[in-house]
This record gives C-alpha cells, sequence and structure tokens, in this order.
C-alpha cells in the first residue's frame, strides 16, 4: 500500500477512496444469477408477508408490550 501511495503520489485518504470506488464499480457492475434474484425475491416477499401476519396477530399495544416486557 506504501509503495503504491508513492507511485501515486497520494495521501492514504485519496488512495483509500480511489481504492473504495474500484471496487464498487466492480461489484456493482456484477450480475446475480437469475436464480438467485427470483430466491431473493421470493424470500423477501415471504419475509414481508411473515411480518404483516405477526403484526396482525398482536393484541397489546406497545406501551403495554413494554411494560409486560419490563416486568419480567
Amino acid at each position: 500500500v506504501l509503495q503504491r501511495m508513492r507511485e501515486l503520489k497520494t495521501g492514504y485518504f485519496r488512495f483509500a477512496m480511489n481504492q473504495s470506488l474500484a471496487s464498487s464499480d466492480y461489484f456493482r457492475g456484477l450480475q446475480l444469477p437469475a436464480a438467485t434474484r427470483a430466491e431473493f425475491q421470493r424470500m423477501s416477499t415471504a419475509s414481508a408477508g411473515e411480518q404483516a401476519a405477526m403484526e396482525q396477530s398482536d393484541t397489546a399495544d406497545f406501551a403495554t408490550y413494554l411494560k409486560k416486557l419490563n416486568e419480567g
């Protein structure tokens, strides 16, 4: 790292920022396989459904929940 910084005549912050931007560009350029994207979408939809079901099954308001939580 120090050798490359000397070659580029740059400070640590600028060197690290340039490395970060280069890595970001590289990874943003990659594409997930269609099967992986579909699986993530399925997981996201299932998670949202599970969250909605949990919220619908709540029988107490948040203040009551906190009170019971702190009592135990």
